[in-house]
């Protein structure tokens, strides 16, 4: 009995992995006030305005994210396998990712707190992935086994560096390009304005909720998930259903994105693999934006990476 339980456990977290690109043990001294002020002198090319929607507001930020020279990005919160009021397993998510001059670092890890069968699976569960891309050179590593430091526990010790071209990189260790800030299908035409409330003014910023259409949001991104979570054999006939898609938005007043809060819910239908089908993922996260280069410093992160 205990084998079947493994077995299913580490086939559902496979597929809790996919969403949880963005995570790891974040190394920020003072993460309560990342993004709380914006730079003085930040420029932005797309403004925004009471008069707008909530899409317009969103597209803008986007827009203006990827004009920036600099952002960072803080993730927290987590994710749920299984049935939202009984999961299989409970995962914190944590996740530094900084863009400079057109580099990239990102450090994920996914780390199981609370499972029935923690003690079985623990070792096969959690995942730890640290990733540069300086010059279209991507150096990566993966995480050989977790322990506690220190009183933390997280990455104890990490497997060989990798390096390639970022062409090599791209299609052979993701799918997800992390050049992009979203995954899903976002347009006009996605959203969904039975969820989507109109903007409210808090003062410096505005702060509305944006939801997006289940079937057409997704786009060709359930072809991603099935690829990550299911070997060659058991694709056939397989498929992806989200049930949930939002984001809670917070903006600057001059158009930058300061936060957001994210809801996913999916279910992989997968009828030639017995323990990923109907499997139910739930990722409850949060993103702080900062487009200050003191508060997360690139080459800190990089330093030990690429040495």
């Amino acid at each position: 009995m205990k084998k079947f339980c493994k077995i299913i456990f580490v086939a559902t977290l496979t597929v809790l992995l996919i969403f949880s690109i963005a995570a790891c043990n974040v190394n920020v001294e003072t993460p309560d006030i990342i993004g709380a002020t914006l730079p003085k002198d930040i420029e932005v090319t797309y403004s925004i305005n009471e008069n707008m929607s909530a899409w317009e507001m969103f597209e803008a930020g986007v827009k203006n994210y990827y004009d920036q020279n600099y952002t960072a990005m803080l993730t927290i919160g987590e994710a749920k396998a299984g049935d939202e009021d009984s999961p299989l397993a409970n995962m914190n998510i944590e996740s530094v990712k900084i863009i400079q001059d057109g580099n990239i670092y990102s450090k994920n890890t996914v780390i199981v707190t609370d499972s029935p069968v923690l003690v079985i699976v623990r070792g096969f569960a959690e995942s730890a992935v640290e990733v540069a891309i300086i010059d279209d050179t991507v150096t990566r590593r993966e995480a050989k086994s977790f322990g506690e430091t220190d009183g933390i526990y997280g990455v104890k010790e990490w497997g060989d560096k990798i390096t390639m071209s970022y062409a090599e990189y791209f299609p052979g260790y993701t799918l997800d390009d992390p050049k992009k800030l979203f995954t899903f299908n976002h347009t006009a035409e996605t959203v969904d304005p039975s969820v989507t409330t109109e903007p409210v003014d808090e003062g410096d910023y505005y702060t509305f909720t944006i939801g997006f259409d289940l079937v057409t949001s997704l786009g060709d991104y359930g072809d991603v998930i099935i690829e990550n979570a299911l070997s060659e054999d058991k694709r056939e006939g397989a498929g992806v259903e989200l049930t949930k898609h939002y984001y809670k938005v917070t903006m600057w007043k001059n158009g930058l994105i300061r936060s957001y809060e994210n809801c996913d819910q999916y279910t992989i239908i997968a009828p030639s693999d017995m323990f990923v089908n109907n499997q139910q993922t739930t990722n409850n996260t949060t993103v702080y934006f900062s487009y200050n280069e003191k508060e997360m410093v690139l080459d800190n992160y990089t330093k030990e990476l690429l040495s």
